[in-house]
């Protein structure tokens, strides 16, 4: 069950806490609340806030009263809690630091940076939010693989992996049912496509975040939140 940290009016729930702590508030990372919520933050603490509407606030201590932000109290639950959900197990997953059990030994290969949060990790099927292009991201690419990518409409198309490439972009006519099948090894994954609208501003990364929230692409979001915390 979600716990919604609120004083005074229960306001709708539209921020979540990306990172940081306010103790006397009782927030700390994954909290949700309201932006219309009384925030008392003692010096030397922080948060790091995500708004609903997608925007990105940092607030620092010392501080008591609301967000300083117009037009709070929004919000949709289902939303908020989703980013909170993900912001409180990005440190236990594998979508932040993108760490990966190597298909020949099961050991988790080194870290390796994905370019962006749209590079999806084989190694977690799922939903995929794509802009354009499904380009596929591996942690390990110390050797070359031969995978396969399908759906029921075309053919099945064998796809090279040369070692050394961290990524490999998906044909765009493999997508045409909504989804494509990657056979790896013994593994099949299931990619499901979400594609970005010509209309949809995400030039900002809480823009971004919101999309990808919406659309249940979790991974990607769980990367997305840990860059926008790093930076």
């Amino acid at each position: 069950m979600w716990l919604f940290a609120m004083t005074g009016a229960a306001f709708a729930t539209d921020a979540t806490v990306l990172e940081g702590e306010a103790a006397r508030s009782g927030l700390k990372t994954g909290s949700i609340f309201s932006s219309r919520d009384s925030i008392h933050l003692d010096e030397g603490e922080h948060l790091v806030i995500y708004l609903q509407r997608g925007e990105m606030l940092t607030l620092e201590g010392p501080h008591d009263g609301p967000l300083p932000v117009d037009g709070a109290g929004g919000g949709d639950p289902d939303e908020v809690s989703m980013v909170s959900i993900l912001v409180g197990h990005r440190g236990t997953t594998s979508t932040v630091g993108a760490f990966e059990a190597t298909p020949a030994t099961g050991a988790p290969a080194e870290p390796e940076a994905r370019p962006n949060a749209w590079a999806v990790d084989v190694a977690e099927a799922g939903t995929s939010c794509i802009d354009g292009e499904l380009r596929l991201f591996r942690a390990d690419a110390t050797r070359e693989e031969h995978v396969t990518a399908r759906n029921p409409l075309v053919a099945p198309v064998a796809l090279d992996w040369p070692a050394g490439a961290h990524t490999l972009a998906v044909p765009e006519g493999l997508l045409s049912a909504g989804y494509v099948n990657i056979d790896r090894g013994e593994r099949t994954l299931r990619f499901t496509v979400r594609r970005l609208p010509d209309d949809r501003d995400v030039s900002e990364p809480g823009k971004l975040l919101r999309w990808f929230a919406e659309m249940g692409c979790e991974s990607q979001a769980s990367v997305l939140i840990g860059r926008m915390v790093a930076e």
